[in-house]
Parts: structure tokens; sequence; C-alpha cells
């Protein structure tokens, strides 16, 4: 019987030494392990080193920057400028490294040019990519920088994207302005902003397609332009559920007199209805009304310029809503004292989209009654910025009235041009998913 105690005994300790041996082989296993995802890693992150990176904002030239500058320019002409990545166009694999919203020069580009590396996070479909000096809130600097994807998506078959990464000055910015959105929403081109946000800050993202654009819609001839446009309005009716807004028989001319709050607002907003008032009276089928967009959400504001014939406005980016209205219609712009000496081309840009959307650009009212800028007389661009730039525009009656009244005197019902009666380009059923494979 002693023999059967001792194995009994015994019995314990073997059990505990196949416990503390399995602990061993874990162990064992786990730093083996380890250490070959440290080697397959660093493996990896050789690869990765692969690629030249290069900041997407390269300030060379001093204060001035180029977005993505080695990306060489192409020989286009009149036609929006696009360098595609990883299609028919070229075999190369666009990645990004970094995702920094304050430096540019912290977010980085490369090419893969024969694999994608083994640690890069490699999102499929298309992207669109696009760099602004301005910000993407205001509808006319988003307008600007983005409906150039419009007439992308024309070109390539009615092709839809799957995502959007958007610079400002190089640094990654994570919205879209509501109005820009509705404008690219209702013409089929994506809204769904990457932010790069999800990703580590040294991992590389690449594309499998990319799309990118460094100039807007600059440089685009006024015929391309105006092809564009028309697009851009009947798309936007039609996700709108919005028609022409007038018939062919219809007499009546709208005129609508924009206000605005806080900056450029009228000083005197009573006075400048009056005299659309006094002019409307005296001309038959005329009507008129008093606009605040703020108060109207994006298709109400298609709506209405879509039965405006004249637009009376101050400067500003409410006045890129004039894409909506039908062709030959005019455009009536007012502007504080300062801006005709301070404030270089840009104060003639609605002059241009007028012409880009088929309309009348009727002139400036320019206000002369703001007081003298106090500044020193050799700091012109703080003047502007600062003192003339938001100034309230007063209003001379007479020339108000007088201006107004040629506009409509000159104004023909049977000028006002019929929309197209076709389907417009890359129309979608509500639901459908018109991308390609």
């Amino acid at each position: 019987m002693k023999p059967m105690v001792r194995r009994r005994a015994l019995a314990p300790i073997a059990a505990l030494a196949l416990v503390v041996l399995a602990w061993i082989v874990l162990i064992h296993s786990s730093i083996l392990q380890n250490n070959a995802f440290t080697f397959l890693r660093g493996e990896r992150s050789k690869a990765a080193r692969s690629l030249r990176f290069h900041p997407v904002k390269d300030s060379k030239n001093g204060t001035s920057y180029v977005f993505m500058s080695q990306i060489q320019d192409t020989n286009r002409t009149g036609v929006p400028e696009f360098f595609y990545f990883n299609t028919s166009a070229s075999s190369r694999v666009l990645c990004f490294r970094g995702n920094s919203t304050r430096d540019g020069t912290k977010n980085l580009y490369a090419f893969a040019e024969q694999h994608v590396p083994g640690d890069a996070l490699l999102l499929p479909g298309t992207t669109l990519v696009s760099d602004s000096h301005f910000d993407f809130a205001n509808p006319w600097h988003s307008m600007y920088n983005l409906i150039q994807f419009v007439h992308w998506r024309m070109d390539s078959r009615c092709q839809r994207s799957d995502r959007m990464l958007i610079f400002h000055r190089g640094e990654i910015r994570h919205d879209l302005g509501a109005w820009i959105r509705s404008v690219l929403d209702s013409n089929g081109v994506t809204t769904g902003v990457d932010t790069m946000r999800y990703h580590p800050e040294g991992r590389v993202v690449c594309f499998q397609r990319a799309v990118v654009s460094r100039r807007g819609i600059g440089g685009v001839s006024g015929a391309v332009l105006r092809d564009l446009f028309e697009q851009v309005r009947c798309r936007t009716r039609q996700w709108c559920g919005v028609g022409s807004g007038v018939n062919d028989d219809d007499t009546t001319v709208r005129v609508a007199l924009v206000a605005r709050e806080r900056g450029r607002a009228f000083v005197n907003l009573s006075d400048w209805k009056h005299a659309v008032k006094l002019v409307c009276e005296v001309r038959p089928h005329c009507q008129w009304s008093v606009v605040w967009f703020s108060a109207l959400d994006f298709c109400s504001q298609v709506k209405l310029m879509s039965t405006t014939d004249i637009l009376v406005s101050v400067h500003g980016a409410q006045l890129t809503n004039m894409i909506f209205m039908n062709p030959g219609s005019r455009i009536l712009e007012a502007f504080p004292q300062g801006w005709l000496q301070l404030a270089g081309n840009g104060q003639f840009i609605y002059k241009h989209l007028a012409d880009w959307a088929g309309l009348g650009h009727e002139g400036y009212w320019r206000d002369g009654g703001t007081a003298k800028c106090p500044m020193d007389s050799s700091s012109p661009g703080q003047c502007f910025s600062l003192h003339y730039k938001n100034k309230p525009v007063g209003i001379n009656s007479t020339f108000i009235v007088k201006w107004l009244a040629e506009v409509l005197s000159n104004f023909s019902c049977t000028a006002r041009a019929s929309l197209t009666k076709q389907e417009c380009k890359c129309s979608v059923e509500p639901g459908a998913d018109d991308r390609l494979s």
C-alpha cells in the first residue's frame, strides 16, 4: 500500500509542474509572437519609408505657396485642371500622411509607383481632393473651389465619387458649408469629407483612385463655365422640385431687394424699399419684395431665385445664389465706399459670375457717404479690412430710382431665356446608384 500512497502524494506536484511548464511555453510563445510582430512592423515601416513624402504646402517662394507642388501642370485649354491617380491617365497611387488642421507643412503626400506599403490604409473607390486659399463655408469661395467637380462628373460619364479630402492652405478641413453641400448633393458629387482624424498621425493612407484639383474654376473659359452653370442650375432645380418659375406668356417682372444683417447692410432699408416701390408702381406688371436669405432654407432660396428677374443687392456671398436665376435676368450691385480704390479685382467677381450664368450685370452703386479712414494713408490694406470693407451702404434715392427704372424699361419678358426642355445631364432617379465599377 505504500507505493500507492507515494503516487498520490506526488500527483499534486506533477500537476503543478505541468502548470508551470504550460506558463513557460505560453510566455515563450508570446515573446516569439511579439518579436515576429515587431519584425513585421519594422518591415512594413521600412516599406513606408520607401515612399518619398513632400509637404502638401510648399512655401519655398516666401509667403505664397503651391499645393502639392510635385504635380506638374497640365496643358489644359479652357477646362478645369484635374490630376488623376491610379486611373487610365496614371498608374501612380496617391498617398497621404498627417492630419494637421493648423500647419499644412505637416501634412505630407507621396506617390506609390509599384505597390502600396503594407502598413498603409488603402481606401477604396474615388477620392476628390481640393485646396482653397479661403474657406469652405462661404458660398462664393466654396463654389469657386469645388463646383469644378460637377464638370468632372459630367465629363466622366456621370461617375460618382466616394469621399472628399479638402484643405485650406494645406491644412485639413473637416466640414463643408451648408450651401455648397446642398449644391454638390443636388449634382451627384459626394459631400462625405474624410477628416483623416481616425488615422494615426504617422500612418500612411492611400487612395484606390484620386482626382486632385488645385485651382478650382480658375482659368476655365467662359463657354465651359456657361455650360457648367446651366447644368448646375438644371440639376439643383430638379433636386429641389423647382421648375423655371415662370410661364412663357407671363409678363410680370419680379424685383427682389436683398437685405443683409450685420456687415454691409443698408444704412436705411426703408429708403431702399421706398425707391424700389416708386419704380414698380409706375411699371405695369411689376412685383417687388424684400428678401432675407438668412431666413430661407436652401431649396427656398433656389425657388425664390427661379422667380426673380431683377436682383438688387449689396456685394456679398448671398449673390452666389444668382446661379439659380433664369438666363437673361439682371443684377444690380451696391458697394460701401472704399471698395473701388482698395478692393482690387475681387470686387468684380459677381460681374463675372453673372456672365457665366447667362445673366446681365447692370453695374454698380458705390456709396460715397462713409467717413474717411482715420488710419495712416500708408496702410491701405488696413484701411480697407478694418474700416471700409463691412461698412453699411447708404443711398442716393434719385440715382437708385433712375437706375432701376432704366433697367426695368430695357428688360423684356420675351427676352427671358426659356430653360431647355431636355433632361439635365447625369440625372439620377432618387435612390439609384450610378457609380461606375
